[in-house]
């Protein structure tokens, strides 16, 4: 559980205690993730496959509200994607993510169809 977890006040770059630290053993024990992110790249899937997968083995979902500044590849997935779901038991949907563990772009693409990842766009105030 996150509440077991013992964690840092601090979690910097530049000491040992890295942010990404906190983040592999925090996203492990969460079964919610929320973020609201001025940049996002489905890289980050590549980053930390192994945890997203316990965290969806956890029942976990995530909800991202990003800018409109995407890369190509990942907005044409958010594109060709938002009709498509994966309708399997929750078994057959974990085999399928566990498939595309080293592919960022077809993990993002197969969060999304199971509906564990939902991207809102933030567009600027001009």
């Amino acid at each position: 559980m996150l509440t077991d977890l013992k964690l840092q006040k601090e979690y910097l770059r530049h000491n040992t205690l890295k942010p990404e630290s906190f983040f592999r053993n925090a996203i492990c024990e969460a079964n919610f993730y929320r973020r609201a992110a001025g940049y996002f790249s489905s890289a980050v899937f590549g980053l930390f496959s192994e945890e997203f997968i316990k965290f969806v083995k956890n029942g976990g979902k995530i909800e991202l509200v990003c800018s409109n500044q995407l890369a190509h590849d990942d907005a044409d997935i958010l594109f060709q994607v938002r009709e498509e779901k994966i309708s399997e038991n929750f078994l057959q949907r974990f085999f399928v993510l566990e498939e595309f563990a080293d592919d960022a772009m077809a993990f993002f693409a197969t969060l999304l169809r199971m509906d564990v990842l939902t991207i809102k766009i933030a567009e600027g105030i001009g």
